[in-house]
């Protein structure tokens, strides 16, 4: 993972799959916008470790409704997303919302333990 300053209007992290690298822009006013960044640009990598969503299809729908209840803002940016996008930042803008504890769970399934990164996980509610 890598702070730096980004130069983008709106840029707060990026994932980048060729060097496996994580960034965090340095944008963030508060350590939990800090925290929210580093846990979506995670899924990001745990969807590269996976080979795709990391996220049961039967959940999506509930997901979606959940971020739209819980962070509006969040599931109103989704949009301007193509449409081939949206289930990877679905799956980003959710998890980010899930305690640290639970996104450092997925991250271990996914990228730390190669002997289960094939398993879907069963999605975890926001609390």
């Amino acid at each position: 993972m890598k702070q730096r300053d980004c130069g983008q209007r709106g840029l707060q992290g990026l994932y980048h799959p060729s060097s496996e690298t994580i960034v965090v822009c340095r944008v963030h006013s508060d350590p939990v916008a800090v925290w929210n960044t580093l846990a979506h640009e995670a899924t990001h990598r745990m969807q590269v470790c996976r080979g795709g969503p990391i996220t049961d299809p039967r959940h999506h729908r509930a997901m979606a409704a959940t971020l739209a209840n819980r962070a509006p803002l969040e599931w109103r940016s989704l949009q301007s997303y193509p449409p081939r996008e949206r289930l990877s930042e679905l799956e980003a803008r959710y998890t980010a919302q899930l305690p640290p504890d639970q996104v450092i769970q997925l991250f271990d399934r996914y990228c730390g333990r190669r002997s289960s990164a094939g398993l879907a996980f069963r999605t975890p509610s926001l609390r």
